[in-house]
Parts: structure tokens; sequence; C-alpha cells
């Protein structure tokens, strides 16, 4: 319980398989797609593990992101990133909807002082989940939303009927029947609110992931092949004539920012000269999606880096 909550930061599981090997017990693991059909591959491997590993638990996932996205949200609350304590990505903001979170940061201020910033992400450079900013390469060629090989995946609800409440919502797949049952149960018992939704609720509340790993990855396929470089296999065909040019140079636009990001932020000396390397990146690819929204980051921008000169003393 005290694991709750989304962390977006890399880690990996070889200490939690070696637990499980070391200490016979019937075990449920939860993780993302990638790593539920890890431990799925790991358990064809090992007999033990298999019997072990009574349920996988997936979490919808739309991508993993690396180190930088924790350091560059801290660096946009004024924390120094190397002195981060606590960061809570979903911070809950009550009179808001959902969708409409913020980011809690708990350390040592730039000023040296010590504390707390909770903030809303509206405004902060990685706030836009469709820009991919500090996404693994390995996502761009992900399939998997709804963490397929697991038992059971619970989700955000991104539905009408759900947003506005800013607690939160989930959706939730089950493909085992004890799993299933044991919901059941819990609803009859007054534990659970549980509203029944059909495939296509489902899909809709994450119709942005799902769209990006099917349309979209045909097309980073297609790309990907035209350099000759490796690509792993995939359920969906290299293609591009599915979509029109528009939505082409969006998902090359969108593919581009996300790799350009890491570079971009490991030769920045700091979260200012990030800002303005990524920015007009970031402004092209909004103009591709809403001309209007292109000029208000834009804006957004060129404030930030008034702030940053005026903290420098070059401007005032």
């Amino acid at each position: 319980m005290a694991n709750a909550k989304t962390r977006y930061y890399p880690i990996e599981m070889s200490g939690v398989i070696d637990h499980v090997l070391a200490n016979p017990g019937r075990y449920a693991a939860i993780g993302t797609p990638c790593f539920a059909k890890a431990l799925r591959l790991a358990a064809r491997q090992s007999p033990e593990l298999k019997r072990r590993l009574s349920f996988v638990l997936g979490i919808v996932c739309g991508h993993l992101k690396t180190t930088a996205f924790a350091r560059a949200l801290a660096a946009q609350c004024d924390m120094d990133p190397d002195r981060v304590e606590t960061i809570d990505f979903r911070s809950k903001l009550k009179g808001r909807p959902a969708s409409r979170y913020g980011v809690s940061v708990s350390g040592v201020r730039r000023d040296g002082s010590h504390g707390t910033v909770t903030r809303p992400m509206e405004g902060l450079i990685g706030e836009n989940w469709g820009h991919g900013l500090f996404k693994y390469k390995a996502c761009e060629f992900c399939d998997d939303v709804l963490a397929e090989t697991a038992d059971a995946v619970v989700g955000d609800a991104w539905l009408p009927d759900y947003e506005s409440d800013h607690r939160g919502a989930n959706v939730v797949v089950v493909r085992q029947p004890l799993l299933r049952d044991l919901l059941l149960q819990a609803r009859a018992a007054g534990r659970l609110h549980l509203d029944e939704l059909s495939a296509d609720d489902v899909a809709a509340s994450q119709a942005g992931g799902l769209r990006h790993r099917r349309d979209g990855l045909a097309y980073r396929l297609w790309l990907t092949d035209r350099t000759g470089a490796w690509r792993p296999r995939k359920r969906v065909s290299p293609n591009r004539r599915h979509l029109a040019p528009s939505m082409r140079r969006v998902h090359a636009a969108r593919y581009a920012l996300g790799q350009a990001s890491h570079v971009l932020w490991r030769d920045a000396p700091d979260m200012e000269a990030f800002t303005a390397r990524i920015g007009p990146m970031i402004a092209a690819y909004d103009r591709l999606i809403n001309p209007g929204l292109a000029r208000r980051a834009l804006r957004f921008i060129e404030r930030k880096l008034d702030a940053a000169l005026f903290r420098a003393g070059l401007r005032r």
C-alpha cells in the first residue's frame, strides 16, 4: 500500500525474481505491459517461478520515462534536481478533473531552503504526454496498451462520466475467472463500486494510446525500414498509406521530438537551456496539432525564458 500511486521512473525487476525464487510462497506481481510479458517469458524458462507466480496484474501504460522526467519537473518547481527526496507525479488537486492533476516535489530548493512544492502540471515541460519527452526508444515499438499477457489490468478511466472526479477512477479488464469472482464478491459486499463497461468503452478510455500503437506504430515501422535499421517484428505491418499526409507529419514529428529530448537534455547545462532548445521543436509539433495551441505554447516558452534571464540578472 505504501507504494501505491504512479512512479514515472526507470526500474528493473531482477531483485523481485530473485526474491520469489529464494522464498517459497504464492505471489502476485504488478507491472506495466512489458514487465508482465517479461514475467510470462521468464516463467516459461523457470518452472519454479511459474509455480510461485499465482497472478500477474498489469497497469495500462502510455510509455516509460527516463530519470530526466523527474529531474525536469523538479527543476521547474524551483527544486534542486540533485537533492530531491520525494516526488508525487500525480498529485490530486481538489476541485479539478482527474486529468488535471499536479506534481508535488519535496527536497532542497534552489535557494538552499528545504520544503515541498506542489503545482499543476499545466505549463510544465513534460506535461503533454503526446510530446513523448524522455520516452524510451523501446516504447516507440511497443504495441501493448492493456497488458494483454496479464490476468487483469487496471488503468485510468479517461471517460466523460468519470473524469470530473478529482480522486480518479479506473477501468479494469479481468481475464482470469477467479479474479473476476473476487471483484464481484467485493462489489456485493459493498467494498468496491463497479460499473459494467463494454470493450468499446475501455478502448475509448485509452483511444490515444491505441492509435499511437496501431496506426502510429505501422508508420514508425515504415520509417525505420527506410533507414535499414533493425527493429522488432510486430503484429502490425509497416505502412504509411493508411495515414493522411498531415497525420504522417504528426507521427514523424512526435517521434523526432521524443528522441531529441534525450540528447538535448544531456547536452543542456540547465533547465532554462533545455527549454530554449526543445521549445522550438514543441512549438513546431503543436502547430501540426493545433495552430492556436502552438501560439500559446510559444508565449509560454517566451515567459519562461524571460523569467530565467531576469533571475540571471540579464534582463530587467
